[in-house]
């Protein structure tokens, strides 16, 4: 997703230690009320909401248009397939070199479309960006 673990582990530890000092908690109570307190999501899941909140507004227009061009709806070539009636699938692209695997992979091109498949269908049919953002 763009980092790798060891980056995210460290922005998860600031962020916790930042949300402690904003209640002038204890270094040894959890962090987890905290953040909740402050409606923080975790850095990892921060980090997906983004790219998704990124991808639903590409697909609704309102994103730049360099976004946009990296995304790509699915059309399938047969109609009889159950997939054919889903609107709202994204093509994952392949990766063809392996030298270039790990690299590429951290990309919004690779990565968007894999998160955005994953989704369940009830998030599709929501009508802005703020019902969307509310339900992921």
């Amino acid at each position: 997703m763009g980092t790798n673990v060891t980056d995210i582990a460290r922005l998860q530890r600031l962020q916790n230690w930042s949300a402690k000092l904003t209640f002038c908690a204890n270094k040894y109570d959890h962090a987890t009320p905290f953040l909740n307190e402050l409606h923080w999501l975790p850095v990892k899941e921060r980090i997906t909401f983004k790219i998704l909140l990124y991808v639903f507004k590409c697909i609704n227009g309102i994103a730049p248009a360099y976004l946009s061009s990296c995304l790509a709806l699915y059309c399938p070539v047969r109609r009889g397939l159950r997939s054919s009636s889903d609107i709202t699938r994204l093509v994952e692209h392949r990766i063809q070199n392996r030298t270039l695997k790990s690299a590429a992979s951290k990309s919004f091109f690779y990565t968007a479309p894999s998160l955005w498949n994953k989704l369940p269908i009830a998030i599709f049919a929501l009508p802005t960006h703020f019902h969307h953002s509310r339900r992921l």
